[in-house]
């Protein structure tokens, strides 16, 4: 269904993409509200790795 959207869009923002859209619609308002919030902690409490010789190496000192 690819393009689906484009070919028939039913709501006022399809114009912008396809301008013939805007022949089919009539007296129309369109609301739409999107929210971005990403978590942008992070925690450093794992191991760095593992060399090719050996131990692991802490990403931190050891208590």
């Amino acid at each position: 269904m690819a393009g689906a959207g484009v070919a028939l869009a039913e709501d006022a923002l399809g114009g912008t993409v396809n301008l013939p859209n805007l022949v089919r619609l009539k007296n129309r308002l369109d609301f739409g509200l999107a929210l971005f919030m990403p978590n942008r902690g992070s925690r450093a409490n794992t191991m760095a790795g593992i060399p090719a010789g050996g131990e692991p190496i802490p990403s931190r000192p050891l208590r």
